[in-house]
């Protein structure tokens, strides 16, 4: 089941009814095993670290179809029992000595193989990634003013090489400051690696491609729109990101179907996968926001 949730990411959630339960019950009930625990019948697994906000939507409905069935089961067991063994004293003793076989005889318990236990974790998996995407459009609009004031003594393959190298080098500073900003609110990067400084610098690392991903495009749309309306790109970029980071898309139209190609959800997923141990696809996710770089790149020295 572990298996299914947080590698495969088969579903959302499972609802699994244990082995014999009916039988289970009915051997407490008739035997008095005051030991009995109802919460053994039913089990909902589910992996609240994919995404917080699509678990609390999932799991309570989960929980509400599962608590009507089990009710009405439980009810319906105890009618018939009752029905067939009114007049025993001695099973009615049992049932006495077993309260917990009459009342809500089956209850449900919850499994949570990844629970999003640092709270602190959305500044880098959501809202964080709008401020690194502010920073790479700063520096993009700062570049874009200083340019015109050394274009006229340089090269074309000097100005390319200035409007690509600039930025990165620019943007290898700003993103380890960036990741270095999470270390005094302590969270935690050894879920996924073996130690926190693996943990740390690969975060680092995918702030870097995804910052680059983000400023070199801004770098290549200034170039066809003009600094006038970046404003409002900026604005785009952010909205067509966020959109397929917040909310996955399991739970949403067939309009964000095109989050495979978005850098957010790929620096959201992979950061998942290091701070809380999900499903690990950082070769991916490093890749496409690479893929990224390079049009970008090929697009400037086009």
């Amino acid at each position: 089941i572990e298996q299914a949730l947080v590698e495969d990411e088969w579903a959302w959630v499972f609802l699994v009814v244990g082995e014999n339960a009916t039988q289970n019950l009915t051997i407490a009930r008739e035997n008095g095993i005051s030991t009995y625990n109802p919460r053994d019948a039913i089990t909902i697994y589910y992996n609240q670290a994919r995404n917080e906000q699509a678990s609390g939507k999932v799991l309570p409905m989960a929980q509400q179809l599962a608590q009507q069935g089990s009710q009405q089961a439980s009810a319906q067991m105890l009618g018939q029992y009752l029905t067939q063994q009114g007049s025993n004293a001695t099973a009615m003793a049992n049932l006495a000595v077993a309260p917990q076989t009459a009342s809500n005889a089956f209850g449900i318990s919850t499994v949570n193989f990844r629970p999003f236990n640092q709270p602190v974790a959305s500044a880098v998996t959501l809202v964080g990634l709008i401020y690194l995407t502010i920073l790479a459009f700063i520096q993009t609009m700062a570049h874009s003013a200083v340019r015109p004031l050394l274009e006229k003594h340089l090269t074309l393959s000097s100005y390319i090489g200035m409007r690509i190298l600039v930025p990165l080098c620019l943007y290898v500073v700003i993103s380890l400051l960036f990741a270095m900003l999470n270390l005094p609110w302590d969270l935690h990067w050894d879920a996924h690696f073996s130690n926190t400084a693996k943990g740390f610098f690969c975060t680092y690392a995918l702030f870097l491609v995804g910052m680059s991903a983000l400023g070199l495009a801004t770098e290549a749309i200034i170039t066809v729109i003009g600094p006038k309306f970046m404003a409002y790109a900026l604005v785009a970029l952010i909205i067509s990101n966020v959109s397929v980071a917040a909310i996955p898309v399991d739970l949403q139209v067939w309009f964000f179907k095109y989050y495979p190609a978005m850098v957010y959800y790929h620096i959201n997923r992979g950061i998942r996968c290091i701070i809380f141990n999900t499903k690990n696809e950082l070769g991916l996710n490093f890749g496409v926001c690479l893929a990224w770089v390079v049009f970008s790149v090929c697009t400037l020295s086009g």
